[in-house]
């Protein structure tokens, strides 16, 4: 099996040409690539060890294995991986059309409230997937909700693990928070070993949130104040974020409900809030 290095024109396993970068984070690299054989765009992402740490290889190569097992519409396939010359790893998807819901916030403040109710019902949809296979997104953001012609897809799930979280392997050290700051629940910002799908709930009630108002529900100057926040501080009520929004009331309540700081007072399931979340906007 013959490995790649990183640039445009370099081939994968003889079949997928890379083409372009898509995004470089501090964990992996995201390449658009050509398949020879299928005659289509698809991904390739890629990770490679950091300091002699071969943490996010392992990140990637657990994200390969869910999203090989996990057949929904709304969740983008992995349907092969191999080695990335010298040392990395890498996984191939499937290529979603569309832009990221973070991509659409840069020209559109908010959502019209119906729109924005079936977005959010599509990533539940998503999620109950997820959650039905004992895991947990725990990165559920707008960089990583694609809005495509068929509606929201939920994609990157290099964060996933077993729920509750105290059942999984752990890739960091005790108390160590994972995830997003701004669209981490208070039990993910506190490292709790109980951590389950919940979290992916509160997650999907703050980009609900940000995506009526136009404005984030919790908010700080830095990532650990960020996160006390999302421990300490109440989402306003919309009245006070966004004066002058015509929003119905049970739509509110609905989404304050999926940002209870107590998962126990949350949505049970993802099925559950994607029903009340569809009735308040009807």
């Amino acid at each position: 099996m013959r490995g790649i290095s990183k640039c445009a024109g370099d081939v994968l396993k003889d079949r997928y040409e890379i083409v372009d970068r898509i995004s470089h984070g501090p964990m992996s690299r995201i390449h658009k690539a050509w398949d020879r054989l299928a005659h289509r765009f698809v991904v390739v992402k890629m990770a490679f060890p950091r300091g002699g740490d071969d943490t996010d290889i392992e990140r990637l190569r657990r994200e390969g294995l869910v999203l090989a097992a996990l057949r929904h519409p709304r969740i983008p396939r992995a349907f092969d991986s191999a080695p990335i010359a010298p040392d990395g790893y890498g996984i191939v998807m499937d290529m979603l059309d569309g832009v990221s819901l973070e991509q659409v916030f840069t020209h559109m403040e908010r959502l019209p409230f119906r729109h924005a109710a079936v977005f959010a019902a599509h990533t539940l949809d998503a999620l109950e997937v997820v959650h039905r296979a004992g895991l947990v997104h725990r990165d559920v953001k707008p960089g990583n909700l694609m809005m495509t012609p068929n509606g929201a897809a939920l994609i990157d799930f290099g964060l996933v693990t077993a729920a509750p979280i105290r059942r999984a392997r752990r890739l960091t050290s005790p108390g160590t928070a994972v995830g997003t700051p701004n669209y981490m629940a208070p039990e993910a910002c506190l490292d709790s070993p109980d951590l389950d799908g919940r979290a992916d709930l509160y997650a999907v009630g703050l980009v609900l949130y940000r995506m009526l108002t136009g404005r984030r529900a919790i908010v700080g100057e830095y990532a650990q104040e960020v996160q006390r926040a999302q421990v300490e501080n109440l989402p306003r009520p919309f009245a006070l974020t966004a004066p002058g929004l015509d929003l119905p009331k049970r739509l509110e309540a609905a989404v304050m409900r999926a940002l209870e700081k107590d998962p126990r007072h949350r949505y049970r399931t993802a099925a559950q809030m994607r029903e009340a979340i569809l009735a308040a906007a009807s």
